[in-house]
């Protein structure tokens, strides 16, 4: 059996709640900046975007090698935006 992940299904959700907020066109630097408090609230956090940043590329590399059906044109061509939190220290 794999070893559990440093981090919980609620913590997950939340973390993939932001991956998908920060991408939005409409993210703000308020968005940004709370999400920049709740990544440094816990290892957890910070283990869970992790995976999410590891998914978020890989899909990413999906969608440019496979012709999957029903995702549009521009969306297989476009890659997705690196995910790197602005930490503040």
């Amino acid at each position: 059996m794999p070893p559990s992940p440093p981090f919980n299904d609620r913590q997950l959700t939340q973390v993939l709640t932001w991956v998908f907020r920060l991408q939005s066109e409409n993210c703000t630097d308020e968005d940004r900046q709370k999400f920049n408090r709740w990544l440094g609230q816990s290892a957890a956090h910070q283990a869970a975007y992790a995976h999410a940043e590891r998914l978020w590329t890989e899909t990413g590399q999906l969608k440019t090698a496979f012709d999957i059906p029903g995702l549009p044109t521009t969306a297989r061509q476009r890659r997705p935006k690196r995910l790197t939190p602005h930490l503040s220290g």
